[in-house]
């Protein structure tokens, strides 16, 4: 739809006792201008939303693309915790400049 879409991706390790699949584990997020950016990103070439849906056996490592829509090329913080507890496991600014 023309917006412009940023996209990280993430590389996890099921640490988990049995098969788990990423978005089950983990919450991601991304802010540009202290705005949380829409993940709703439908038709870019660079992401298969079915990944973050995969289980994972524990122990194995695995890479799952997310694409969120940005506004302009300031600096984007990228979030990720724990969907269920206050962990925090990633923090990192991205600089689009």
């Amino acid at each position: 739809d023309g917006k412009e879409v940023l996209v990280v991706d993430y590389e996890f390790c099921n640490g988990e006792k049995e098969a788990k699949a990423f978005m089950f584990l983990f919450s991601n997020k991304a802010f540009q201008n202290g705005v949380e950016c829409d993940s709703t990103v439908i038709g870019c070439d660079d992401i298969d939303s079915q990944k973050q849906m995969n289980e994972v056996q524990p122990g194995v490592s695995y890479t799952v693309s997310v694409g969120y829509h940005i506004t302009d090329k300031s600096d984007v913080e990228i979030e990720v915790k724990s969907l269920f507890g206050s962990t925090t496991y990633l923090t990192e600014t991205i600089s689009l400049s």
